[in-house]
């Protein structure tokens, strides 16, 4: 697991839930928050921006990846459970959490190295 990678995708969990907890007043947790003491201040620590880049690469990875990284970072239950309700081994989901980390990592690189490219006005690279 990567560290980093886990850190911006607990932090985009925030945010995803907090964007769609419907206004009714009592803030949905994830499964991080319960463990580390969240803030009942309602603050997010992810910027908009930040998080939308992440929400772009979850929904652009295949579907076991992204039901993956949607189950690990979202659902309450423990890691065995997790992996129950996908039908797989808790083994096999800790192997997709991590080539999801892989992907998402190797994406933010390409993404930041082309964002480069194109603000000193070089060409874009070709995919």
């Amino acid at each position: 697991m990567l560290q980093h990678i886990d850190e911006r995708l607990r932090r985009w969990a925030e945010w995803n839930v907090r964007r769609t907890e419907g206004g009714l007043g009592y803030p949905r947790q994830a499964n991080y928050t319960r463990l580390g003491g969240s803030s009942s201040m309602g603050y997010c620590e992810i910027p908009d921006e930040e998080a939308w880049e992440i929400e772009q690469i979850v929904t652009s990875m295949g579907e076991i990846l992204k039901v993956s990284v949607r189950t690990w970072y979202f659902d309450t239950a423990t890691i065995e459970q997790k992996a129950r309700r996908l039908g797989v081994s808790h083994m096999a989901l800790r192997k997709y959490i991590d080539l999801a980390h892989q992907y998402i990592d190797e994406q933010l690189k390409f993404n930041k190295t082309n964002y480069h490219r194109d603000s000193v006005g070089a060409a874009p690279a070709r995919v």
